[in-house]
Protein backbone atom coordinates (compact mmCIF):
# COMPACT_ATOMS: atom_id res chain seq x y z
CA UNK A 1 0.00 0.00 0.00
CA UNK A 2 0.72 3.67 -0.01
CA UNK A 3 1.07 3.84 3.67
CA UNK A 4 4.16 1.69 3.74
CA UNK A 5 5.48 2.84 1.16
CA UNK A 6 5.49 6.47 2.58
CA UNK A 7 6.73 4.03 6.28
CA UNK A 8 9.64 1.98 4.52
CA UNK A 9 10.89 5.80 3.01
CA UNK A 10 10.82 7.23 6.47
CA UNK A 11 12.08 4.66 8.10
CA UNK A 12 14.68 5.00 6.20
CA UNK A 13 16.33 8.32 7.14
CA UNK A 14 18.87 9.49 10.07
CA UNK A 15 16.57 9.09 13.33
CA UNK A 16 17.61 12.63 14.07
CA UNK A 17 15.87 13.84 10.77
CA UNK A 18 13.27 10.72 11.92
CA UNK A 19 12.36 12.79 15.04
CA UNK A 20 12.79 16.32 13.49
CA UNK A 21 9.97 14.93 11.19
CA UNK A 22 7.78 13.82 14.17
CA UNK A 23 8.64 17.64 15.42
CA UNK A 24 7.17 19.08 11.87
CA UNK A 25 4.27 16.66 11.98
CA UNK A 26 3.08 18.00 15.03
CA UNK A 27 3.62 21.60 14.35
CA UNK A 28 1.22 21.49 11.44
CA UNK A 29 1.06 20.81 7.48
CA UNK A 30 3.80 24.32 7.09
CA UNK A 31 5.90 25.73 9.72
CA UNK A 32 8.61 27.78 10.18
CA UNK A 33 12.50 26.74 11.01
CA UNK A 34 12.58 29.24 14.13
CA UNK A 35 9.42 27.02 15.11
CA UNK A 36 11.52 24.00 14.85
CA UNK A 37 14.78 25.60 16.69
CA UNK A 38 12.35 26.78 19.31
CA UNK A 39 11.22 23.39 20.07
CA UNK A 40 14.90 21.38 19.47
CA UNK A 41 16.55 24.19 21.46
CA UNK A 42 19.19 21.32 22.59
CA UNK A 43 20.20 20.92 19.03
CA UNK A 44 22.42 22.34 17.14
CA UNK A 45 20.96 25.05 14.73
CA UNK A 46 22.79 23.76 11.97
CA UNK A 47 21.98 20.29 12.40
CA UNK A 48 18.51 21.32 12.02
CA UNK A 49 18.71 22.79 9.16
CA UNK A 50 20.40 19.87 7.52
CA UNK A 51 17.59 17.54 8.47
CA UNK A 52 14.68 19.93 7.20
CA UNK A 53 17.20 20.22 3.81
CA UNK A 54 17.64 16.23 3.59
CA UNK A 55 13.85 16.22 3.99
CA UNK A 56 13.28 18.63 1.35
CA UNK A 57 15.64 16.51 -1.08
CA UNK A 58 13.47 13.51 -0.27
CA UNK A 59 10.84 15.51 -1.74
CA UNK A 60 9.03 14.95 1.69
CA UNK A 61 8.72 18.45 2.62
CA UNK A 62 9.29 21.85 0.09
CA UNK A 63 10.49 24.81 0.96
CA UNK A 64 8.38 28.07 0.57
CA UNK A 65 10.01 31.66 0.18
CA UNK A 66 7.36 34.90 0.59
CA UNK A 67 8.81 37.45 -2.21
CA UNK A 68 8.89 40.83 -0.83
CA UNK A 69 7.40 42.16 -4.25
CA UNK A 70 4.22 40.59 -4.66
CA UNK A 71 2.34 37.44 -2.28
CA UNK A 72 3.35 34.35 -4.59
CA UNK A 73 5.69 31.79 -2.88
CA UNK A 74 8.52 30.03 -4.41
CA UNK A 75 10.03 26.85 -4.08
CA UNK A 76 13.37 26.30 -3.40
CA UNK A 77 15.60 23.32 -3.26
CA UNK A 78 17.20 21.72 -0.25
CA UNK A 79 20.52 22.82 -1.43
CA UNK A 80 18.91 26.77 -1.29
CA UNK A 81 19.25 26.71 -4.71
CA UNK A 82 16.24 28.61 -6.14
CA UNK A 83 14.33 26.32 -8.12
CA UNK A 84 11.10 28.87 -9.66
CA UNK A 85 11.21 32.43 -8.90
CA UNK A 86 11.31 35.83 -10.24
CA UNK A 87 13.04 37.79 -7.06
CA UNK A 88 16.71 37.20 -6.79
CA UNK A 89 17.42 39.26 -3.64
CA UNK A 90 15.89 36.78 -0.97
CA UNK A 91 18.04 37.24 2.45
CA UNK A 92 18.95 33.75 3.68
CA UNK A 93 19.07 35.31 7.80
CA UNK A 94 15.76 35.65 6.74
CA UNK A 95 13.42 32.68 8.51
CA UNK A 96 12.94 29.89 6.41
CA UNK A 97 9.51 28.05 6.21
CA UNK A 98 8.40 24.61 5.08
CA UNK A 99 5.29 22.43 4.20
CA UNK A 100 4.78 18.77 3.92
CA UNK A 101 4.92 17.93 0.26
CA UNK A 102 1.83 15.66 0.78
CA UNK A 103 -0.74 15.74 3.45
CA UNK A 104 -0.12 11.56 3.12
CA UNK A 105 3.59 12.66 4.27
CA UNK A 106 2.46 13.86 7.63
CA UNK A 107 -0.30 11.99 8.09
CA UNK A 108 2.40 8.97 7.73
CA UNK A 109 4.75 10.79 10.11
CA UNK A 110 1.52 11.14 13.05
CA UNK A 111 0.26 7.88 12.32
CA UNK A 112 3.57 6.04 12.97
CA UNK A 113 4.45 7.89 16.08
CA UNK A 114 3.30 6.61 19.95
CA UNK A 115 0.42 8.79 21.48
CA UNK A 116 2.85 9.23 24.53
CA UNK A 117 5.57 11.06 22.05
CA UNK A 118 2.88 12.77 20.31
CA UNK A 119 1.52 13.83 23.86
CA UNK A 120 5.10 15.29 24.89
CA UNK A 121 5.63 17.50 21.44
CA UNK A 122 2.41 18.82 22.01
CA UNK A 123 3.53 19.85 25.59
CA UNK A 124 7.08 20.99 24.46
CA UNK A 125 5.87 22.90 21.61
CA UNK A 126 2.90 24.71 23.60
CA UNK A 127 5.52 25.38 26.29
CA UNK A 128 8.24 26.38 23.91
CA UNK A 129 5.74 28.87 22.38
CA UNK A 130 4.30 30.15 25.58
CA UNK A 131 7.88 31.40 26.52
CA UNK A 132 9.07 33.08 23.63
CA UNK A 133 5.92 35.38 23.48
CA UNK A 134 4.39 37.28 26.68
CA UNK A 135 0.51 36.36 26.93
CA UNK A 136 -0.21 40.20 25.45
CA UNK A 137 -3.50 39.63 23.90
CA UNK A 138 -3.43 41.93 20.59
CA UNK A 139 -6.08 41.33 18.02
CA UNK A 140 -3.00 41.12 15.49
CA UNK A 141 -1.92 37.98 17.40
CA UNK A 142 -4.83 36.00 16.68
CA UNK A 143 -3.19 33.32 14.21
CA UNK A 144 -0.09 32.70 16.64
CA UNK A 145 -3.27 32.27 19.75
CA UNK A 146 -4.47 29.64 17.43
CA UNK A 147 -1.39 28.17 17.04
CA UNK A 148 -0.85 27.79 20.43
CA UNK A 149 -4.44 26.77 21.23
CA UNK A 150 -3.86 23.87 18.80
CA UNK A 151 -0.89 22.43 21.16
Amino acid sequence: TIELSFLNRFDSLDIGVRRVLQTCAVLGMSFSLSDVIRVHGEIDEAILERSLDLAVDELILVEDVEDDDDDDLSVWSGNGSRMESRNASWDPVDDRFFQFSHAMWRKSVLDAMLSEVKVHLHRTIAEALEKEQVLVMESSDIGWLLTLFDH
